[in-house]
Parts: C-alpha cells; structure tokens; sequence
C-alpha cells in the first residue's frame, strides 16, 4: 500500500493507480475507503471518455472542414 500512496502522489489523477489502490484496500478489508477509490477511479475513468469523445470530435469537424475547403476549390476549377 505504501508503494501506491506514492505513486498517487506522483500521479494524482491516474485511473490504474486509483484502480490498484482500491483493489488493495478491498483485499484489506477496509470496504469503505475501497469504496471511496472505486467511485474515484469510475469519476477518472468518466472525465477521459469525455476528454477523448471531445479530441475525437475536434479531429472530425478540423477534417470536414478541410473536406468542404477542398470541394470548393475543386468546385471553382
């Protein structure tokens, strides 16, 4: 456990640390802290979905763009 409460203080938002500590913590018999970083690895998990759906987006409306610029000019040819 020790090993992972430092490694949480590196990497204060990394979902597989969060993960492995609940984990430990479940094992250890200490079911309501295992809870609290089991909700607090799902809360992680939730904010990367949207941080990738969102960076997924981004790179379809940059590309559509692009595709609508060239049918233009193409177009215009």
């Amino acid at each position: 456990m020790d090993r992972y409460d430092r490694a949480d203080v590196l990497r204060a938002d990394d979902p597989e640390t969060t993960l492995r500590i609940a984990r430990v913590l479940d094992k250890s018999l200490r079911p309501y802290e295992a809870e609290l970083r089991y909700r607090a690895f799902l809360h992680q998990m939730e904010l990367e979905r949207i941080r990738v759906t969102g960076e997924a987006y981004a790179k379809w409306a940059a590309a559509i763009a692009e595709a609508r610029d060239r049918v233009v000019v193409l177009d215009r040819r």
